[in-house]
Order: C-alpha cells, then structure tokens, then sequence
C-alpha cells in the first residue's frame, strides 16, 4: 500500500485500535443483543411508497440476520456504504447525523427504555473494529495494480485514487475508536 498518505500519527492510531481490538470485542459482547440485519449498506436498502402513500424503507437480502450488538447495526449502513463507495466516506458525519437519531427513534418505538450510552458504545466500537482493523488490509487489495480492474469494476476507482477516496473512512473509523474508549471507561467496560 502507498504509505505516503499515511501520517505518522495515523499509523500510531491504527496501531493502538489493532492491540486493543480484544477490549472493542469484550466490550461489545457484554452490550444487549438484538435482532440485526448484519448486511443493510446502500446496495440492500432501498425507499418505496406504501399503501398510505407514505415513503418506508425496505431492506433486501436478509440471508446474513440474526442477533447482534445494540448499535452495531449501524456499522453496516454507515460504514460498509462508504467503504464501497456508495457514499463518501468523507461525508460520513453528515450521514451519521440522520442515521444515529433513526436508529433511536426506531428502538424507542419499538420499547427500549435503556442506556443510550450503550447504543453509542454499539454503533462506535463496532464501526472501529470492522472498519477500523479492516480497511488496511482491505485497501492494499483493492489498491494492488493487479486488482486495478476488479477495483474499477466494482467500486469505480483504482490505486492512489481508491485509496484517497477510502482514506476518510479510516479517519473516521480511528474518530470512533477514540469516542468508544471513553464510553467504555464511562460504563466500566475498558
């Protein structure tokens, strides 16, 4: 992988997540389960209208469901969209932003009356060790010369381009680390 994209204090950050990766996992089996999706990224989620003329969301492909981390839902539609580019990666905030208060809404209409820290703590550790440990790898194959057409052909970009088009989920993911650690010392989890 190109590594003159990568700062020092980058690398130190990844390299800190990837030792810790053991606590993100504890931390994330000891959260309340509930029933997931596990495969809700852009490509599976799509707006039709109802019979009331009201817009709903479906979501297709149900063959990965089952019971999963509170929160880690989020992992999927937030950050498995970017990092196959069906959305930015650098608008992973602004993304955030409406997914994170929806996925609240959704759990207190469906009766959850418990600690919203958990649900934080779901969405960002989940989101730091998939995305977070995974890109590296993920990135020096999709950003290898002889991948370059499978690259192109499913997810439009190649090489250096990929990579900078990538590079902001990382970031972002290594933001989510961070929030998680503290939620974890908050709720004693660390």
């Amino acid at each position: 992988m190109n590594q003159k994209y990568f700062s020092g204090e980058t690398f130190t950050r990844y390299e800190r997540l990837w030792h810790e990766r053991e606590t993100f996992f504890n931390a994330l089996e000891s959260l309340p389960q509930v029933f997931s999706h596990f495969d809700s990224q852009r490509r599976n989620l799509l707006i039709r209208a109802s019979g009331t003329s009201q817009k709903e969301l479906v979501a297709l492909d149900w063959g990965q469901c089952g019971i999963g981390t509170i929160g880690a839902e989020l992992n999927w539609l937030i950050g498995f969209s970017a990092m196959l580019l069906e959305w930015s990666p650098a608008e992973l905030p602004r993304l955030e932003e409406v997914a994170f208060p929806s996925y609240i809404q959704g759990l207190h209409e469906s009766g959850w009356k418990g600690n919203m820290d958990l649900v934080r703590l779901g969405f960002t550790a989940m989101l730091a060790v998939y995305i977070g440990c995974a890109i590296p790898g993920l990135t020096m194959y999709w950003c290898a010369v002889e991948n370059r057409e499978s690259a192109l052909q499913s997810l439009g970009f190649a090489e250096d381009e990929l990579l900078l088009k990538i590079l902001p989920g990382f970031d972002y993911s290594l933001d989510r680390a961070d929030e998680a650690r503290i939620l974890m010392k908050k709720l004693g989890l660390s």
